[in-house]
């Protein structure tokens, strides 16, 4: 069993899909809401953070109200404050950053991304059922 280290900068709550569940939630978001019920089965505290480095780069301006406003692209390079894989251990990040390691020519077999979004009544992401890989 790997040890799952969450680099991510909040908690993440894991939840099994249960009709007999406690939480009331949903998957997926507006018309494409699926409502269930889910047990809650661990919460992953944020142990660092590991991100994507960036730059912004001013791509022009546009007029509004007499007014000129940057237009900006912000481009995505390398990792920061990555750990190097190890054996037995999965690190949770976010996508931008598992792209970004990726790109950056580094292994992402150990790296792990939030799945399935699980949504309360009011449509704010409470957790996820599950993880994704790149």
């Amino acid at each position: 069993m790997a040890t799952i280290k969450n680099l991510t900068p909040h908690a993440l709550v894991l939840f099994a899909e249960d009709p007999a569940g406690t939480v009331v939630g949903s998957i997926g978001f507006g018309r494409a809401a699926r409502p269930t019920q889910f047990r809650p089965v661990a919460e992953l505290p944020s142990e660092g953070v590991a991100r994507a480095t960036t730059a912004v780069e001013t791509m022009g301006s546009v007029e509004v109200n007499g007014e000129q406003l940057p237009v900006t692209k912000t481009v995505f390079g390398g990792t920061a404050d990555l750990p190097a894989p190890a054996e037995g251990v999965r690190l949770v990040v976010s996508l931008i950053t598992a792209n970004a390691a990726q790109a950056e020519g580094r292994s992402t077999d150990d790296l792990l991304v939030v799945g399935d979004a699980v949504r309360d009544a009011g449509g704010r992401i409470i957790g996820t059922t599950g993880f994704g890989a790149v």
